[in-house]
């Protein structure tokens, strides 16, 4: 199910999550690099990876999910080969030529 999420706000939200990703990325490599301020950097980080979580949060609670047709089964007809299915066959053998 997908939220209605309005899209001048889910652009905003698209560039706060890709600003918030880029500042995680600088902290997680501040502190893989062993630098004197990453610690300061992790924290900044993860701190903002929490806000990211808060914002969406509240966006699905203003914009709830609406329902969709995606997650119904679709059978073919006859002819139709848009739905394929594969059975597996048991047991798989191999012939190795050595």
């Amino acid at each position: 199910m997908a939220a209605a999420i309005p899209p001048k706000i889910s652009k905003l939200v698209d560039v706060f999550v890709s600003i918030a990703a880029a500042v995680v990325i600088w902290g997680a490599l501040r502190k893989i690099l062993h630098s004197p301020d990453a610690d300061i950097w992790l924290k900044i980080g993860l701190t903002t990876e929490a806000l990211v979580f808060l914002v969406y949060g509240f966006l699905y609670l203003r914009y709830p999910a609406v329902e969709t047709d995606h997650g119904t089964k679709k059978s073919a007809a006859p002819g139709d080969y848009s739905v394929l299915w594969i059975k597996p066959c048991w047991p798989l053998t191999l012939r190795l030529q050595i």
